[in-house]
């Protein structure tokens, strides 16, 4: 019902209490915006419009919070000219080193610009990639040895290497010589046997004639190797006489031991050489090396000596006493300031007669009538017993003050004499020396 009066639960508890509190008057409640627009005169009906209720604005969107601040970017160093050189030159140095290492390495892999030669090499049995380029740079087959072990180990020729004694050529390239040394084969031998006397030509010609290798490589592993840095005996050669040393005509006449030796057939030169110098080295042992210190002699003194000996004497019981006659003769220079030994003189001339007529310039260095003193070198390869000779002359009273001597060749006989006309007289007898 519209006049029903409502009471509430407090006001009832305040008019007990007598307290009742004043009423608060209601607020007029709130009416809804209402258009009403009368159009029946104009449009002949009523139109009722829905109420307009306005739209509450959206929420405002919550403040973000503020972003943490990024600290200033430290400025940046300037760099120095000083590192900026430095760098450049760093860089400039890496490029070169690596352009020379590629240059370098590629002529070596393919051997271009290397001369053509044989060179003997012997493989260990079980050799690493690292041995083979070791033993392929001590003679003189690679200059990389680095680059060869990274290309062998590319190509898979790790531990594919062959033992044994193999004839290599410093231009084959890495390809050639891995495939050379992967190939194993039995080689030939040849011994070769070179009598005391031989001279270097001679040794040259039995070398080819044996198969070992030719007369040109031979005297080519003679006359353009340098041995000095293994061989101090060799190197002893920057004492001798400059006139005298660049007359010799083979610089290793007289080191080459003869002997019987067993070479590789279609080894190299060099091979050869080496090894007779080994032998030399070898038989001129500590004691007779000290017994020619104490003697005052050189070791080409010695050698050149043996040698006339070697070539003079017409057997070994007589090599002591052409010693001594020899040691007479240079004790008196003043008296005898030449030899005269005609050893010396067809040293040359024979030379000449094998088809080297450009010699006779040197032969007077070499003949020792013409020259005082010792000739410009050894004549023949002597052999020991020629060098003990030289070490130990003879202490005979016959031939201990003798100053010459001759020999007939045919019956191997040596004459001494004391002086010239007993000389001339032996000689005119025998049909020997000046009349041979």
């Amino acid at each position: 019902m519209a006049d029903e009066k409502r009471y509430d639960v407090d006001d009832i508890l305040n008019e007990v209490q007598g307290t009742a509190a004043p009423k608060e008057e209601p607020a007029p409640a709130k009416k809804a915006f209402k258009l009403e627009l009368d159009l029946d005169s104009e449009y002949g009906e009523a139109v009722e419009t829905a109420p307009v209720v306005r739209e509450e604005a959206p929420p405002a969107p919550a403040p973000e919070p503020p972003k943490a601040e990024k600290p200033a970017p430290k400025p940046k160093k300037k760099r120095s000219w000083v590192h900026s050189l430095i760098y450049t030159v760093v860089v400039l140095g890496l490029s070169a080193l690596l352009a020379y290492f590629l240059i370098v390495g590629g002529l070596d892999f393919t051997g271009l610009t290397r001369i053509d030669k044989t060179v003997d090499v012997d493989i260990p049995a079980g050799a690493s990639t690292l041995t083979v380029s070791e033993v392929l740079v001590e003679n003189g087959l690679i200059d990389q040895p680095l680059v060869f072990r990274l290309y062998a180990r590319l190509s898979g020729a790790d531990g594919t290497w062959q033992p044994g004694s193999f004839s290599l050529n410093p231009n084959m390239g890495y390809q050639t010589l891995i495939k050379s040394l992967q190939t194993a084969r039995k080689r030939d031998t040849a011994k070769v046997t070179f009598p005391e006397g031989y001279t270097v030509m001679q040794m040259a010609e039995r070398l080819e004639k044996k198969g070992v290798c030719t007369v040109e490589e031979f005297l080519r592993a003679v006359t353009s190797v340098d041995y000095s840095k293994d061989y101090d005996f060799i190197a002893a050669f920057s004492g001798v006489d400059k006139a005298d040393y660049d007359a010799r005509i083979y610089k290793l006449e007289g080191y080459l031991f003869p002997d019987t030796y067993e070479f590789y057939v279609g080894c190299s030169g060099e091979t050869v050489v080496r090894k007779m110098l080994d032998n030399f080295n070898y038989r001129l042992n500590t004691t007779l090396r000290a017994s020619m210190s104490a003697k005052g002699y050189t070791m080409d003194q010695l050698i050149v000596l043996a040698s006339i000996v070697q070539g003079e004497a017409g057997s070994t019981e007589d090599m002591a006493m052409v010693s001594r006659v020899l040691a007479n003769r240079m004790a008196d220079p003043v008296t005898y300031p030449k030899l005269q030994c005609d050893s010396t003189g067809d040293y040359v001339e024979k030379l000449i007669a094998g088809g080297n007529s450009g010699l006779s310039a040197v032969n007077t260095a070499y003949d020792t009538y013409e020259c005082e003193g010792l000739p410009a070198g050894p004549i023949n390869n002597p052999g020991l017993a020629a060098i003990k000779a030289v070490l130990t002359p003879s202490e005979n009273e016959t031939v201990a003050k003798c100053y010459f001597f001759a020999t007939d060749y045919k019956t191997g006989k040596t004459y001494y004499s004391e002086t010239y006309n007993q000389h001339v007289s032996v000689c005119k007898r025998y049909g020997i020396g000046m009349y041979g």
